[in-house]
């Protein structure tokens, strides 16, 4: 700056602050002044002063002295309009369809996605969804813009963000304000004046939203994986005060969830986000620790749902710390200290650590469920074979279920009877849980292989689902004949032993597996139909094997007596049978 300017520039600032030292470049001019607290409004007036003859002021502490910082003020432009009502007719469009899809789905008729244009949707969707989303968030926008505009600032029309129309149809909307915060009453004024309109709105949406909530989620016509939108506290409380008459939100209720959502995001206490501003103006720089602290927090959230990865990303590309007001140093008053704890209320009731998340529906019944099990169990007489159900309780059905397991037919033929335990047969379910149940079933003692039992069996939930099993149970077992052997094909060095044998009379769930031992340490084996297998310190297991005929064949490099043993191992029966043989060899 030039010295006569320089020279203005003091006489204003002069005729209310002792003016001890100045210093300048071209950028500004700074004066350190002697502050007292009656002093400290006399700053707007100088603000004011030298807004009229193009400068801008601001008033810091800088190691320890008060300063006043002037520069040339920026005159911003008036935007043309065209770009804000371009936005707002495209989000408008975005949440009808949105809102159509959620009313075809839930309320209305429809089940192509192709539906969700027909006009009686279209309608619906716009009343019942766009018209209550767009009006909170239009409350939560004009309440930055009239409040920006109270302190004179140079704010910018709403610019509504749209976005896909699954889930929401948007991503919100905000202003544009072309100067900077004059003061932290200012920066905390317009900060809160959003979030808490946005949040006024969002009750009676809310509200009327509850009493229009008339559908059953049992109403769902197709099974499968859906989308699930938790609810925050206020809803909670709300359920209470005014019950739905229906299970299944009405699309004016997800509305009201839209727009406390968006609130409850606002009010993170980072950047220039609506909380980034309160945080500021309460505790100036230290803002910037509940900043960090925010992010952690979204990223660890980000594990149980990764749209807070994306939202905190965000976050930080466009940065954590908020600039400071002109003013940074006059304080707060009571009044506004006493609305912080009002704006940790409101993130208290709007915020939900797992907004969505999508679990499974049956159809026209609640999502609990059976996961798929081994129907079929082999047993040997008189043992018992343990099914292992899994059962599932974290679907659309938020509740704590009694869970009563009742026998409905069993069919069988033989001797004796069959007996059922379980851990127990009736037992809770709680909300989300998953775990397996156990249940038990023995054959009777003189049972005869082949014979065979079914059950049928209802997981019955109290005023919930009901899930019908079928077991069977077969008694079976595991013979082996060894119907020949020979010592043949001898050779100089070596010595084949050839072992036929047939297995027959098996059932069971898996393969029954072969195991030889020999008291020779070298060789191989080999069945006729697999590929050979070196003996490794005189044996081999688990080698598969069906039932049929086998032959197999071990070859012995050193001579002498060995004695070769045989086990046949099944997930019911084993058996082992050893066969000796001296094969006695001479050279030449």
């Amino acid at each position: 700056m030039e010295d006569d300017e320089v020279g203005r520039i003091r006489k204003v600032v002069e005729r209310r602050f002792r003016v001890y030292d100045v210093r300048w470049d071209e950028s500004g001019v700074m004066f350190y002044i002697t502050l007292t607290p009656p002093e400290r409004k006399d700053f707007q007036a100088v603000q004011e002063e030298l807004s009229r003859i193009g400068y801008i002021a601001g008033l810091r502490k800088l190691r320890g002295e008060d300063i006043i910082i002037v520069g040339t003020r920026k005159v911003q432009k008036e935007s043309k309009p065209f770009l804000n009502v371009a936005l707002l007719i495209l989000t408008i469009f975005t949440t009808i369809i949105a809102g159509s899809i959620m009313w075809m789905t839930g309320y209305g008729d429809g089940n192509e996605i192709w539906d969700a244009f027909l006009p009686e949707n279209m309608l619906m969707g716009g009343l019942t969804f766009a018209l209550p989303l767009m009006f909170i968030l239009g409350v939560h926008e004009m309440g930055h813009y009239l409040m920006a505009k109270r302190y004179g600032m140079n704010a910018s029309l709403p610019y509504f963000i749209p976005a896909p129309p699954i889930p929401f149809g948007t991503f919100g909307a905000f202003i544009s304000i072309r100067d900077p915060m004059p003061n932290r009453k200012a920066l905390f004024d317009i900060g809160i004046a959003g979030p808490l309109a946005g949040f006024i709105a969002a009750v009676p949406v809310i509200i009327i939203g509850l009493l229009l909530s008339t559908g059953e989620v049992s109403d769902i016509e197709e099974s499968g994986d859906m989308l699930i939108y938790n609810l925050p506290l206020l809803y909670l409380i709300l359920i209470e005060i005014v019950p739905p008459p229906g299970t299944l939100l009405h699309p004016t209720a997800f509305a009201g969830w839209v727009g406390l959502l968006v609130t409850a995001m606002n009010l993170l206490p980072v950047g220039q986000l609506d909380g980034g501003h309160i945080a500021r103006a309460f505790f100036k720089d230290n803002a910037r620790y509940a900043a960090y602290v925010s992010v952690g927090i979204l990223i660890f959230l980000g594990y149980f749902f990764t749209g807070w990865i994306f939202f905190a990303l965000l976050i930080l590309f466009l940065g954590v710390q908020h600039p400071p007001p002109l003013d940074d140093i006059t304080d707060l008053d009571g009044k506004r200290k006493a609305l912080g704890a009002v704006v940790l209320i409101i993130l208290g009731l709007s915020f939900v650590p797992i907004p969505l998340e999508t679990v499974y529906f049956e159809a026209d019944d609640y999502s609990f469920k059976i996961g798929e099990f081994q129907e079929v169990g082999v047993v040997q007489a008189g043992d018992a074979w343990t099914f292992e159900i899994p059962v599932d309780n974290s679907g659309n059905k938020k509740d704590l279920f009694d869970v009563n397991i009742t026998l409905n037919s069993t069919t069988y033929t033989g001797p004796g009877e069959w007996t059922i335990a379980s851990d127990p047969l009736n037992f809770t379910l709680d909300e989300k849980e998953d775990r397996i149940f156990n249940l038990s079933i023995s054959a009777p003692a003189d049972a005869l292989i082949w014979d065979n039992a079914t059950f049928n069996m209802t997981f019955d939930m109290d005023d919930g689902p009901k899930r019908t099993v079928e077991l069977m149970v077969v008694v079976g077992d595991v013979t082996i004949a060894i119907e020949d052997h020979e010592d043949v094909l001898p050779r100089i060095d070596d010595v084949y032993l050839v072992i036929n044998f047939t297995l027959i009379d098996y059932i069971g769930p898996g393969p029954v597996l072969l195991s030889v031992n020999s008291s020779n340490s070298t060789g191989f084996l080999s069945l006729a139909d697999s590929a050979p297998v070196d003996l490794i310190n005189g044996s081999i297991t688990a080698e598969p094997i069906s039932e049929g005929d086998h032959s197999l064949l071990i070859r012995f490099d050193l001579l002498g007596s060995n004695t070769i043993g045989f086990r046949i191992d099944s997930a019911v029966s084993d058996f082992f049978m050893e066969v000796e043989t001296t094969v006695v060899m001479k050279k030449g």
